[in-house]
């Protein structure tokens, strides 16, 4: 049975979105699986307790958005921890691009028996951050101005 850590953004969604993690939690442990929470402080610190529970051989799941997504999914890149997302955000386009279901128990499907699947990340350079691994989307000019104040 797959070992799991969530990496949870306590903000996410306005601080509602959260409450799924909820009954996926009781979805998951009722199916025999041992899932760990973990609540982040700030990006830096998802990333370090991101790696912390690759390293421990657990898949890491981002409980947030885009910005969870991308920050847990950047810092395992590369290396061969499993990586699955709960939508928790406002937006949520990266785990809707990859078609995941929102439902706790079909997203439990799917990380309990759901075969993992290799996604690009792409590593970038900016002003505000030195280096970055992205997924989904890199906004420049105006979009990127936009984002920022979104």
């Amino acid at each position: 049975m797959r070992q799991f850590t969530a990496v949870v953004n306590p903000t996410a969604g306005g601080s509602s979105g959260t409450a799924g993690l909820l009954p996926l939690a009781r979805l998951l442990r009722e199916a025999g699986a041992r899932l760990d929470t973990v609540y982040s402080r700030s990006l830096e610190h998802a990333r370090e307790l991101a790696q912390d529970a690759g390293a421990r051989g657990h898949v890491v799941l981002a409980v947030g958005g885009d910005g969870m997504a991308g920050c847990v999914g950047g810092a395992l890149s590369g290396t061969d921890t499993v990586f699955g997302l709960v939508p928790a955000g406002r937006g949520n386009d990266f785990a809707r691009a990859l078609g995941l279901p929102t439902d706790a128990p079909r997203l439990v499907e799917i990380l309990l028996r759901g075969e993992p699947r290799a996604v690009d990340t792409i590593e970038v350079e900016s002003a505000v951050h030195a280096r970055t691994c992205v997924l989904g989307s890199v906004y420049a000019g105006v979009d990127a101005v936009a984002n920022r104040h979104a």
